[in-house]
């Protein structure tokens, strides 16, 4: 595996222009640019402390947390962890993971989508597959999502189009205003002390309230409300069932399982994001696997070989060491 390093600022502006494979990107503290890739195909330039990459292959860099972050196309899958500044997406072929990030704003994705822990604002116009996201502190705005949708702990406003179902758990009703809307079933939960100005719609005209001092199901289109003081303003639009309760703090630290779905929501599992997660790891773990048996094999190879070629001891050594390190290092890239 190549590995190029070069110099840059603690928050140097660095453009991916476009990657062929998978991408990584992680940060870290120190004030260069590591990029790793399995090809020699890979393009470095800088110039006052501006970065440009571009790989025909996988690649991994590791950047200075306080790096502003644009990429422009990813053919793969791609994965961003431990960025503080801007992230800029434009096209990414794969899915998409997010930890640790400041504001992220976002073109396209025609894989899933899963987020967790954004410390900024988060903005996407147009995801193909699912897409879950999680402790949000800015607004979040999702102008199109092709799959389920599960929004939990956002804090700001919250604007979203969803052509499947959608599960919203909001324990921090921080925003001025958020407006949801499913082509699917539509499940909301929030804080039972709310002030908010409801506007509740439901084509199948199934909409079931469970809050202080309201529990019924409505038989009807469209139902208003008026939660405490009425400050805010909420509208859930859902062509299937609608689906509005109240949480309370204990909440936050239970499980998705714990909470029940209730009758006609069958269509969005409470387990939803759990089955992704559970496929994603599963893949990556067999994967690691696989990709540990071969280089283990072609190490034991090596060493025979270098046994049969009448090789110093000391030169054999040499050699097998840093084949060593070059496997540990991609393992590690993995």
């Amino acid at each position: 595996m190549d590995k190029n390093t070069i110099p840059t600022s603690l928050a140097p502006e660095v453009i991916i222009e476009k990657v062929l494979g998978n991408l990584q990107v992680k940060g870290w503290e120190r004030s260069e640019i590591q990029v790793r890739t399995g090809s020699d195909d890979v393009s470095i330039q800088e110039k006052d402390d501006v970065v440009h990459v571009s790989c025909k292959g996988d690649c991994t860099i590791r950047i200075p947390s306080a790096a502003s972050v644009q990429v422009n196309v990813t053919q793969g899958n791609a994965r961003f962890k431990l960025l503080d500044d801007t992230l800029t997406i434009g096209k990414v072929n794969g899915n998409l993971m997010l930890r640790n990030v400041g504001d992220v704003s976002i073109t396209e994705i025609n894989g899933e989508l899963m987020v967790r822990q954004v410390t900024g604002n988060f903005q996407v116009d147009s995801v193909n597959g699912n897409a879950i996201l999680r402790s949000v502190l800015g607004n979040c705005e999702l102008n199109r999502v092709n799959g389920n949708l599960e929004l939990k702990d956002v804090s700001g406003n919250i604007q979203a189009k969803v052509n499947g179902n959608a599960r919203l758990r909001l324990y921090d009703l921080s925003g001025d205003s958020y407006e949801v809307e499913a082509k699917g079933n539509l499940n909301c939960e929030i804080p039972g002390n709310s002030d908010l100005s409801l506007k509740l719609t439901s084509n199948d005209q199934n909409i079931r309230v469970q809050l202080p001092g309201n529990s019924q199901t409505y038989r009807q289109e469209s139902v208003d409300l008026t939660l405490g003081q009425g400050g805010k303003s909420m509208m859930l639009n859902a062509k299937g069932s609608l689906s509005i309760s109240g949480i309370d703090e204990a909440s936050r630290e239970g499980s998705d399982e714990d909470s029940t779905n209730s009758d006609g929501f069958t269509g969005f599992p409470d387990d939803f994001s759990e089955r992704i997660a559970q496929q994603v790891e599963t893949q990556i773990e067999a994967q690691m696997e696989a990709m540990t048996r071969q280089m283990n094999e072609q190490l034991a190879q090596m060493s025979i070989s270098i046994g049969k070629s009448g090789m110093s001891e000391q030169e054999a050594d040499r050699i097998i060491d840093e084949a060593r390190e070059i496997v540990d290092a991609a393992l590690g890239a993995a």
